[in-house]
């Protein structure tokens, strides 16, 4: 059975790509996308975890930025964080704060004459989540491994609509309480799954007499 968080997501995505869907359609006059160099992002999400010992996934929504560098047009290395708050039991009264700190590498599919790029990444993650406590909060770490996928839709020619989702699973194996850290082996394995909406800019992008140029070298 689908997450119902997941479901409420993937009918969001979908409303949102309706209106942007003549935008992928259109191509660039100067011809081709620009990636290489600099980039700033700011996205809002929906995520959800699933620790061994549950039965179901823990939903939420949340915020993250990422900074990246375009060393040529298809490969970017990236540092990315989020923070979400998500269901922690049932009734939905408890809520834990969930973190991502993402350091990995994106391909990105560009093609000349085109407003959009579709793209791959994968990424070595440090995961937390803090549950409320007395007299002090618990917060459980760990690292996990993650792939990831989606699209860039570029309506100006520094600035892109950047859609994704992000999978991973790691193993939270340290406690720390106030200034106490311990290694531990209760919570086990974990997996999490975010789903991304935001912008990218790009403001080392050349300028529109030179894109031409840079779209056609593309696949360097």
């Amino acid at each position: 059975m689908i997450p119902r968080p997941l479901l409420r997501l993937a009918l969001g995505l979908a409303a949102l790509l309706h209106p942007v869907r003549s935008l992928v359609a259109q191509t660039y006059e100067a011809g081709g996308v620009n990636t290489r160099g600099l980039h700033l992002a700011v996205h809002g999400e929906a995520a959800t975890i699933r620790f061994s010992n549950a039965d179901d996934w823990r939903g939420g929504a949340g915020l993250g930025g990422r900074i990246g560098w375009g060393i040529t047009q298809r490969l970017t290395l990236f540092g990315q964080g989020d923070l979400a708050r998500v269901r922690g039991d049932e009734a939905g009264t408890v809520r834990l704060r969930v973190g991502h700190l993402d350091l990995g590498a994106r391909f990105t599919f560009t093609a000349p004459r085109r407003r959009w790029a579709p793209y791959v990444s994968v990424a070595s993650s440090s995961l937390s989540f803090t549950e409320p406590a007395e007299p002090r909060d618990l917060e459980f770490e760990g690292n996990a491994i993650g792939i990831g996928g989606g699209a860039l839709v570029f309506f100006r020619r520094m600035l892109a609509l950047d859609l994704g989702v992000h999978l991973a699973g790691g193993r939270f194996d340290r406690l720390t309480t106030g200034n106490t850290t311990q290694q531990i082996r209760t919570r086990g394995d974990a997996a999490s799954a975010r789903f991304m909406a935001g912008l990218s800019w790009y403001p080392m992008a050349p300028k529109r007499e030179t894109a031409g140029r840079e779209g056609r070298r593309g696949g360097e």
